[in-house]
């Protein structure tokens, strides 16, 4: 033979000795039975559509790659190697929680874990776990689950919603607070007020006997002997606010005078809204949070240091000696700001102010505090915000 040949049919040998590894490999050296534990988990082999255990798997020379997963289970991945006819594949059960919120979209935190909502948080055994949901503008939800078996858990949770607008406003769901409401941000502006005032009285009308800087509207619902944010300027001849006072909140109206700016805000109203003064006991849980929260001192406007009246908390500086700006100190976790102190909030009982003021002291600054005052006299600690039902809801676009 010559040697062309030789070396031809040499090659030849080599090409079909590596083509018969090659099928070798292909081709499954024996089977092996998969058995779960939960029966019934889903078996997947080399990407293929998984199916049902128990499940009869090809098992190759260089090993079979296969995926066991199940709910409620942490999926396992292993490798089948020839020698075993049946193979018991245990999974662990999932412990964590499963975080469901209405609305949607919110941040969800336990310790480094952040995720958008709905979500999974994947948890190490049973214990008790503290969870924080995070709506945006001050919305902060915190929540404690006890775990007491290693399993997957669900949580539902109904979140207040920011309604951006004039006013702010926060929705806080029925869950919360049936049968559900709407209730401003903040506490009802010195500029805000002069527009209601302007919007009512454009001619500041009088009948002669108003003192001077006086109109029949000032004296109906400003009943209040201290200087006042909004003034009556004769140049202009309207209602204007005392410079730097405007994102102060309003002071020196009657509780009527607070109700009749809920009915102006109404009727004015785009989103279609119908305002009032809060019961006492809405009061309550919209100033706690739904479960008695309560500010550090420092953290609102009590009578403190700079207060020169009372000076009840010589060793609190708080920043302001009378009113702070509405929303200068942080919200409580429902996004509601200065529901402690800064000024007691007319609510729609007769005479009963909530809350505490720049003039009170820490005790007094909090969301169980009500106190009587006269409802037709204006004072100088007292202004109000609004709440709104909820059966003509603004949307969140608006």
């Amino acid at each position: 033979m010559k040697p062309v040949h030789v070396l031809i049919l040499m090659g030849v040998l080599c090409i079909a000795f590596v083509a018969g590894l090659f099928i070798l490999d292909l081709l499954p050296l024996s089977r092996a039975v998969i058995l779960t534990v939960p029966r019934g988990a889903m078996v997947s082999v080399g990407g293929a559509p998984a199916l049902p255990s128990p499940r009869l798997v090809p098992v190759h020379t260089t090993g079979t790659r296969v995926s066991v997963s199940h709910p409620g289970f942490h999926t396992r991945d292993t490798t089948l190697t020839p020698g075993a006819d049946t193979v018991l594949v245990y999974l662990e059960r999932l412990c964590g929680i499963s975080v469901i919120t209405e609305p949607s979209g919110l941040t969800v935190r336990w310790r480094e874990f952040s995720a958008v909502s709905p979500c999974t948080i994947p948890l190490p055994g049973p214990g008790s776990y503290e969870i924080i949901i995070e709506g945006g503008h001050g919305i902060r939800h915190t929540v404690t689950r006890v775990l007491l078996s290693p399993e997957l858990h669900t949580l539902t949770l109904d979140i207040p919603v920011f309604i951006p607008g004039t006013p702010a406003l926060v929705r806080i769901p029925e869950s919360l607070l049936p049968p559900g409401l709407f209730v401003g941000t903040h506490e009802t502006t010195a500029a805000r007020f002069a527009e209601f005032m302007n919007s009512v009285d454009p001619h500041l009308h009088r009948t002669g006997f108003e003192l001077p800087g006086r109109t029949v509207l000032a004296d109906s619902i400003l009943r209040c002997n201290w200087p006042l944010q909004v003034v009556v300027d004769e140049e202009s001849r309207s209602y204007q606010v005392v410079a730097g006072m405007e994102n102060h909140p309003m002071y020196g109206m009657t509780q009527q005078g607070a109700e009749w700016f809920c009915r102006w805000l109404s009727e004015s109203d785009e989103r279609g809204m119908v305002y009032r003064l809060p019961e006492p006991g809405e009061w309550r849980v919209l100033a706690g949070a739904g479960r008695g929260w309560r500010p550090e001192p420092g953290e609102f406007n009590c009578s403190d240091a700079r207060e020169t009246i009372l000076a009840r908390h010589p060793e609190i500086d708080d920043g302001h000696a009378a009113t702070a700006p509405v929303g200068a100190y942080p919200p409580n976790p429902w996004g509601l700001y200065d529901t402690a102190g800064n000024l007691w909030e007319w609510t729609a009982s007769p005479g009963i102010a909530a809350g505490g003021s720049w003039l009170s002291s820490v005790d007094d600054c909090g969301p169980e505090t009500l106190v009587h005052f006269d409802p037709e006299i204006g004072y100088p600690f007292i202004g109000f915000r609004v709440v709104a039902n909820v059966h003509q809801p603004p949307s969140a676009s608006e």
